[in-house]
């Protein structure tokens, strides 16, 4: 009789792994909290993308040393 699935694919994360071009690691949370209406406002302008989105525009006003 067959195995199946019942460990899974042992090769996934290390032969099947995403590589989404990022130098350094993101692996440190940041929590923010939007109304729903704002969500769906950054949805509009960024697509399924909007927490890149966010992230990009965050990293921007540090680099920028923006203080408001």
């Amino acid at each position: 009789m067959g195995r199946g699935r019942p460990g899974g694919n042992p090769d996934f994360g290390t032969k099947f792994k995403f590589d989404f071009g990022n130098e350094e690691k993101r692996d440190k949370p940041l929590t923010i909290r939007f109304s729903a209406s704002e969500i769906e406002k950054l949805k509009e302008i960024a697509g399924d993308r909007y927490r890149d989105f966010c992230r990009e525009v965050i990293l921007k006003a540090v680099s920028s040393g923006c203080n408001d």
